[in-house]
This record gives structure tokens, sequence and C-alpha cells, in this order.
């Protein structure tokens, strides 16, 4: 990983940016749709995978760990990694206080395009909005291993061009507002995904364009890809 934007991202999580204690719908919906359905709140699934065995989640970009957390609470035993160790510290400090010590010692942070773990060691792994939060060159080398260490699903969201009020090209900006300021924004078309998961064998399963809008069509808020890939 191209470690020259983890002082941006150290100051971020500093800052109190990013710490987002819900999970995306999307990424709830993956999971009840391609991996077990919640039918109750006692515990009760209809399991999609076979969870005879313990199945295995990586929540790649983890944050605060709220995607990490959320696989626990389906009975998942999740993994986390992040470049910024003061968001693997917000994280640990999440997962304990929902009373999951055992993930705290799963969460760690990561400085380099190689994960720390073996071939197909998870069963699926999230990678909820943060492939877009790096440059094109660096996503396309991590989702390669995060193919690697991975048996069935992946999911994840990338930012649409459509909210790159600039040009609305598919391409890698640095971020001027305070927000996030001095990182990378890359925004993504069908094409740029296509290519982004070309170098290694997948089948698309699922893909959705959300778009958000304000008071009019014109007002656009939000706009991202959400995708799953079989890589069995």
């Amino acid at each position: 990983m191209n470690n020259s934007y983890k002082k941006e991202w150290e100051d971020s999580y500093k800052r109190g940016e990013n710490n987002i204690l819900y999970p995306h719908d999307e990424v709830v919906k993956f999971l009840n749709r391609f991996v077990r359905k919640k039918l109750n709140f006692k515990g009760g699934f209809k399991d999609i995978l076979d969870f005879t065995k313990t199945v295995k989640g990586l929540d790649f970009g983890c944050g605060v760990a709220r995607s990490a957390i959320l696989m626990e609470e389906f009975g998942i035993e999740s993994y986390g990694v992040d470049i910024s160790s003061n968001a693997i510290e917000k994280a640990k400090d999440n997962a304990s206080s929902f009373g999951y010590d055992s993930l705290s010692s799963r969460l760690q942070t990561i400085d380099s395009n190689e994960l720390p773990y073996e071939d197909n060691f998870f069963d699926i792994s999230i990678a909820e909005s943060c492939l877009d939060s790096m440059s094109f060159g660096n996503a396309s080398a991590l989702i390669n291993e995060i193919s690697r260490v991975t048996k069935k699903y992946i999911y994840f969201s990338v930012i649409s061009c459509e909210v790159n009020f600039k040009n609305k090209l598919a391409e890698d900006l640095i971020v001027e507002t305070n927000h996030e300021f001095g990182t990378i924004q890359s925004y993504y078309d069908e094409e740029r995904i296509i290519e982004l998961v070309s170098h290694f064998n997948s089948e698309t399963v699922f893909i959705r364009n959300y778009t958000a809008t304000g008071a009019t069509k014109d007002d656009l808020i939000d706009s991202r890809f959400f995708v799953v890939l079989d890589v069995s």
C-alpha cells in the first residue's frame, strides 16, 4: 500500500471523521442475501452458506469496525484491517463495547499491498467505501489480494463519477475539502469497475448504482456502485 497518505488518514480519524457507528444498509442486505438471513432477534437465521463450520469474514478498510461487528452479530468470525492505527484503536474499543473481545484481537493495521492471511482464509470479504479512498492502482492491487484470501463472495462499494462535480470523469483526485483533506478520492463508472476486477477470476452476481438527491434531481447528494463478486 502506498503509505504517502497514511498521515492524512491518521489525521482524519484523529479529527473524528468517518466515525461510522451504524452499518450501511447494503452491507446488511449482502449478508441477508448471500450469507445467512436473519429471522428474528433471538438468534434465528436461515443459512445460505454452510454454518456447520466456522464462517470467517474480512472487513477490509474496517475503520472503526462497524461491518466487522455486524458480521459478529450474524455469527461470522470477523477480522478487520485498516491503514490507520487511530482507526484500529477506535475499532478495538468499539468491539469490546459490544462484548466482542476476541474480535479486538483480530483487528490490525496494514502497511503493504499484501494481506497477512493464507489463500482462501475467508469465506466472505467486505470492502465498504474504502477502495475509492485510494489510487486506482492501489485499489487494483488490494482487491487482487482480497480475492486471493477469499473463498466465495466479495462485496464492495465505490463512489460514482456522477458526484464528481468537476468533470464527471472516472479518475483519481486529491481531496481539497476539510473532510478527509489531502487523501485521494477515486471516482468510478461501470467500465472502471470492470477494469478493477479484471485481473482475477470472478462472476459479478450483483451490481447496483444507487443515487440519492436532495429537493431536486439536480441536487445530487450521493451516488455509489454496490457490487458482489463470486470468486469461488
